[in-house]
C-alpha cells in the first residue's frame, strides 16, 4: 500500500472498501473521530451488539462513546490495573509453576492463567477452574468470529459449546454485578467503577452496562495478550541472544525479588526487557486492522470517500515504514535502546484507543520476565492458527503455540 498512497480503494467481503494508511493517515483519522463509525455495521456485522447489548462501549460512536469510555475508564488506570501487584505477580508464578514439563500449547495456557488473575484482582472473585474454562471459551468463540461471514459465524455461535460457555459467562458476569448492586463491596475495579462520583450531565451505567464492564475486566482481550507473549516466545527462540541479556538483566527475578516489585512501577529498570515488547509490539500487531465505517461523504487527505463506506484501517501500517525505522522488515530490540525511535501505536489512538492497553502493559512485561526466568522452550513451528473445531468448515480460528518447557533452577537464594 505504500506504493499506493494513504488511501486506496479495495474490497471487504464484497463490497467496495478504501484502506488507509500509514503514520499521517493515523494521525488524521484519530484527529477526525466524528468521520468514522465503529459501531455495527461498520466492523462488518451485527455481532458485538448480539453478544453483548445495544450499550457495549466497543461498538458506540460519539456521545453515546464518549460517556461509556468514561465512566468505565477509571477501572483501566494504571492505579487501578496495578493495585494488586503482589496478588496478581504471586497467581502468575503459581500458575506457572503447575505447568507441566513436556509439550504445552502455550496460547490456552496464557489466556486461562491471565483469566484467573483477572478475576482476583480487578473483580476479587474466587473463581473455579471450570468458569475459567467458559470464560476463555466463550472470550474465545465470540471475538475471532468476527472474521466470519455472518451465515458462518452465526453458525458458530449457536454451536451447543459456545451456547453453553456464553450463558455460564453471563450467569457469571451477571451474578457479580447484582452481588454488588445489593450491597456487597470488595475494594476492587468494579467497585472504583460503581461508586465514582457520575460527571454531571451523565447517566449512571445501568445494569446490563454493569454487566458489560464485568466481562472487560474479566476476560476481554485475554487472547490478544496470550498472542502478543507467544509472538514474544517464538521470536526470542530465534535470537537466543536476547534471551541471555534479558536473564542477566532480571537476575534472580521472582516473587519478593527488587527486580519483580520494580515492574510496579513500569520498564524503567529492565531496558531490555522492554525493548523486546516494544519490538514485539511493532512487528505483530495483536489487531493491525480496524474496520470501521465513514460517517458520511469525506475528503480524507484528498481523496474523497463515499458516506457509509467499509473502512479498512490499517493502523499496522506505520510500524514498517522505511523513513520511520531502519530495516522494518527485522525483529531488532535494540532498535528501542535509542530514545530517537518512533512510538508504535499497537493499540490505536484516538477516542477508540484501546481500554485495554494499560492492562496488557502490565501482563505481558510480568508473565514474559516470569516465563523466561522459569523455563528454558523449544519449538519446531511459530505460533499458527488453527480451527476451534476441526472439521466445521464454519469454526473461527484460535492461535496455537506448541512449546517444550523444561523448568529452570532458581538462582534465588
Amino acid at each position: 500500500m505504500e506504493s499506493e498512497g494513504p488511501v486506496c480503494q479495495t474490497e471487504f467481503r464484497g463490497e467496495p472498501a478504501y484502506a488507509i494508511g500509514g503514520h499521517e493517515a493515523d494521525i488524521a483519522a484519530w484527529k477526525s473521530p466524528d468521520n468514522w463509525l465503529y459501531g455495527p455495521p461498520s466492523s462488518g456485522g451485527n455481532f458485538f451488539r448480539q453478544e453483548l447489548g445495544e450499550m457495549h462501549v466497543t461498538q458506540l460512536d460519539g456521545e453515546p462513546h464518549r460517556r461509556s469510555r468514561k465512566l468505565i475508564l477509571p477501572a483501566f488506570g494504571v492505579a487501578a490495573v496495578t493495585r494488586d501487584y503482589d496478588l496478581v505477580a504471586d497467581t502468575l508464578a503459581r500458575g506457572m509453576r503447575e505447568w507441566p514439563g513436556s509439550t504445552l500449547d502455550l496460547h490456552p495456557a496464557f489466556s486461562r492463567l491471565i483469566t484467573q488473575a483477572l478475576n482476583v484482582s480487578q473483580l476479587k472473585e474466587s473463581i473455579s477452574l471450570e468458569e475459567i474454562n467458559k470464560l476463555v471459551t466463550f472470550e474465545e468463540g465470540f471475538i475471532p468470529a468476527s472474521a466470519l461471514e455472518p451465515e458462518a459465524r452465526q453458525r458458530w455461535y449457536d454451536t451447543a459449546e459456545y451456547s453453553d460457555a456464553r450463558q455460564a459467562a453471563f450467569s457469571y458476569f451477571e451474578s457479580v454485578v447484582d452481588e454488588r448492586l445489593a450491597g456487597t463491596r470488595k475494594h476492587d475495579s468494579l467497585d472504583l467503577v460503581m461508586e465514582r462520583a457520575v460527571p454531571e450531565g451523565l447517566s449512571a451505567l445501568s445494569r446490563d452496562e454493569l454487566v458489560r464492564a464485568v466481562y472487560l475486566l474479566s476476560v476481554a482481550g485475554v487472547g490478544n495478550i496470550a498472542n502478543i507473549l507467544c509472538a514474544a516466545l517464538w521470536a526470542l527462540g530465534k535470537h537466543p541472544d536476547w534471551i541471555s541479556i534479558i536473564r542477566d538483566e532480571l537476575g534472580d527475578f521472582g516473587p519478593g525479588s527488587l527486580k519483580q516489585a520494580s515492574l510496579k512501577q513500569g520498564m524503567g529498570s529492565l531496558p531490555n526487557l522492554k525493548a523486546v515488547i516494544s519490538e514485539v509490539e511493532r512487528c505483530y500487531l495483536p489487531a493491525p486492522v480496524i474496520p470501521k465505517m465513514s460517517a458520511g461523504p469525506v475528503n480524507f487527505m484528498g481523496y474523497d470517500i463515499p458516506g457509509k463506506a467499509h473502512i479498512l484501517h490499517l493502523h499496522g501500517l506505520a510500524h514498517f515504514e522505511n523513513e520511520r525505522y531502519a530495516a522494518p522488515l527485522e525483529f531488532d530490540p535494540a532498535r528501542w535502546l535509542d530514545k530517537e525511535t518512533p512510538r508504535g501505536n499497537a493499540f490505536g489512538g484516538g477516542p477508540h484507543l484501546c481500554l485495554g492497553m494499560g492492562v496488557t502493559r502490565f501482563y505481558v512485561p510480568l508473565m514474559l520476565a516470569g516465563f523466561i526466568s522459569s523455563f528454558d522452550w523449544a519449538f519446531e513451528k511459530p505460533p499458527a492458527f488453527v480451527s476451534q473445531a476441526p472439521g466445521l468448515d464454519y469454526a473461527p480460528l484460535t492461535t496455537s503455540f506448541f512449546s517444550r518447557l523444561s523448568g529452570r533452577v532458581s538462582r534465588r537464594v
